[in-house]
């Protein structure tokens, strides 16, 4: 299932005009372990990304990791994640925030948070 989410992400990507890197490898920095994450999506959720695992493989190695670096950390279901769905993804990233250049922001983009 984890595949398929990275697959998700990736069309996500392409269709959306966003820089995702699924699956993606995060290194922490005191252990030098990596911990293998679904997506890294660029300019979302922090000025240094996002990356997102799965609810049912989440990592606090991958959290502390992600922390550290400044990097925001997301755990998204696997099965509503597993196929693109447009409106779920961009929803998600609205949800998240875009943190990249001002006026750089996809058109779609709206920044309307899930919840208030």
């Amino acid at each position: 299932m984890i595949e398929a989410v990275a697959d998700a992400w990736r069309i996500a990507g392409v269709d959306l005009g966003v820089e995702v890197i699924a699956p993606f490898e995060l290194v922490d920095d005191q252990t030098q372990h990596k911990v293998s994450c679904i997506a890294f999506i660029r300019w979302f959720g922090s000025p240094s990304g996002t990356v997102v695992l799965g609810r049912h493989s989440p990592s606090e190695l991958a959290r502390a990791a992600a922390e550290a670096r400044g990097i925001f950390f997301s755990v998204v279901d696997e099965r509503s994640f597993a196929k693109y769905d447009r409106n779920l993804f961009t929803d998600t990233l609205n949800d998240w925030g875009w943190y990249g250049a001002e006026g750089g922001a996809p058109g779609w983009f709206n920044g309307e948070p899930w919840t208030t």
